[in-house]
């Protein structure tokens, strides 16, 4: 009951840290009907960012936006055409902004007409197949709201053929010369859709340099936010340094390490772990920086088992799943040896103690060294928060992939 308690909080962790990441770093999408293409065919996976400056200060014209219309649970894509404050009019498909003409190289046209004054916080987006679109000319969707953005499109990463990114057309504002005050539907019935002289071409949104500093260092936040929370409750990668587990594991292999197992208190006899010592530091920069000093071994005694040590040989003794004592000599060989540490008594483990070795029992720095000749180097047992993952596999180098048991 307990370890399924235990694997439930694991399963419910990871589901929180997926909803996250989905929601304010980034998701893929896979893209359903033709109202985008060219830039987006039914099929494609595309990777929208969701923390971006696109919806948390509002898009700018020519981004293709993951959003959610009015009174609606579907998530669709579509390009942001007009800002708030602009009139935005269409007129037989031709798109003028505050009067004038949109150049729209993207955009599959039809012979659609819409006009309407965005307000403060409002958007006007469009398909750029307008023929096959459900977009705010509807009467049912209207203008956006910033709130209404899931994420920005950022590029297509499948299939492979397909690979590029998607918010390179922002489209082009031209005025153009006209000496009355026509409207674009008279301008556009005369003069082949050249826009009245009298419009104000809006000015293009420009993020200022801190802007974009700012925004760069909140992603970047964001990311070693990320990193920090997987490094610390999911998973590491570490490198295998010296011999002390020799052959279970060798010099320089690096290893997949769960982490959240663990701090759930999930340590078993004869787990692989990760460790640290009692006052084992590591120092770099001539001692400006001091790390704890991370050793990888083998459990091989747990709460309640008993360790003592007779003729320089260190044993466990545990009462195993079916009942029976189990006594085991971690290192026989030192029976014979010409200096051996002197031997102590029957040790049992408390409630948070384990005793971890080496496998390469003879060439190990451990909780063996315990009430011996050089007590400057005593180890002994380790309390649970010194225990700081579980290693599951080999990953590197290729060829040596495997499980580790």
């Amino acid at each position: 009951m307990k370890r399924a308690i235990k694997w439930l909080a694991i399963a419910l962790l990871a589901v929180a840290t997926g909803f996250l990441l989905r929601t304010y770093v980034f998701r893929i999408v896979k893209v359903a009907g033709t109202s985008m293409q060219e830039a987006l065919v039914s099929g494609d996976l595309a990777l929208a960012t969701a923390l971006d400056a696109s919806t948390r200060n509002g898009p700018d014209r020519g981004d293709v936006m993951l959003c959610r219309f009015p009174n609606s649970q579907d998530v669709c894509i579509k390009r942001v055409i007009g800002l708030p404050g602009e009139r935005v009019e269409i007129v037989q498909g031709v798109v003028y902004i505050n009067g004038c003409m949109l150049e729209e190289a993207y955009a599959v046209p039809d012979s659609s007409n819409a006009s309407i004054t965005l307000g403060k916080d409002e958007y006007f987006v469009l398909g750029d197949n307008r023929i096959q679109s459900y977009d705010s000319r509807q009467a049912d969707v209207g203008p956006l709201k910033k709130t209404d953005f899931r994420g920005k499109i950022q590029m297509v990463v499948w299939p492979i053929g397909r690979i590029h990114a998607v918010n390179a057309g922002k489209g082009e504002i031209c005025a153009m010369e006209n000496n009355d005050n026509r409207t674009p539907q008279e301008t556009l019935s005369e003069n082949e859709n050249k826009a009245p002289e009298n419009a104000q071409k809006p000015a293009k949104p420009k993020k200022g340099f801190w802007r974009e500093v700012r925004e760069w260092i909140v992603s970047l936040a964001v990311a070693l936010l990320v990193v920090f929370v997987i490094r610390t409750f999911f998973f590491t990668i570490i490198r295998v340094d010296g011999g002390s587990m020799e052959h279970t594991l060798e010099n320089n292999e690096r290893l997949f390490v769960t982490v959240l197992d663990v701090r759930l208190g999930n340590i078993d006899r004869n787990d692989v772990v990760i460790c640290h010592y009692p006052d084992r530091y590591t120092k770099y920069l001539g001692g400006l920086i001091t790390t704890k000093t991370y050793f990888v071994k083998r459990v091989v005694a747990v709460p309640g088992d008993c360790v003592y040590r007779e003729n320089g040989v260190t044993y466990v003794k545990y009462t195993d799943e079916n009942g029976e004592t189990i006594l085991e000599a971690l290192d026989e060989k030192k029976a014979s040896a010409y200096s051996r540490d002197p031997d102590y008594g029957e040790y049992v483990l408390g409630e948070d103690e384990y005793f971890v070795v080496g496998d390469n029992r003879y060439n190990s720095h451990d909780s063996r060294d315990w009430n011996d000749n050089d007590p400057s180097r005593d180890v002994g047992p380790i309390t649970e928060d010194m225990i700081v993952g579980h290693v599951r596999n080999v990953i590197w180098p290729l060829n040596a992939i495997r499980k580790v048991e």
